[in-house]
């Protein structure tokens, strides 16, 4: 199995009817959404660390831990692996995002 990454979002509406047809009882939420806007993430590490950071946060304060982290040049698994406790700490992340980011 490969995976397929949709670039466009003629691409995404093709998938979806594909789905539909696979599940029809999707066509009900297709009707009712419509077309969902089509983003990309950075994928891997970096995207793992964001989902992370971002659980159980308000977005406002995800999104400045996020900050903190990337003016810190603390988002790689290297950079993470090297940094103490505190300066992760320092930068907002709670104990138990410490334990799940620890490489």
């Amino acid at each position: 199995m490969s995976i397929q990454t949709i670039e466009t979002p003629q691409e995404l509406s093709e998938n979806i009817s594909a789905l539909i047809a696979i599940e029809p009882k999707f066509a009900a939420i297709y009707e009712q959404v419509g077309l969902p806007d089509l983003r990309h993430n950075a994928g891997g590490f970096e995207q793992l660390m964001r989902a992370m950071v971002g659980q159980q946060l308000s977005v406002a304060a995800a999104a400045s831990i996020w900050k903190r982290l990337v003016d810190a040049a603390l988002t790689t698994p290297y950079k993470i692996g090297e940094a103490t406790d505190e300066a992760l700490k320092a930068q907002g992340l709670s104990k138990q995002k410490l334990a799940i980011s620890a490489p």
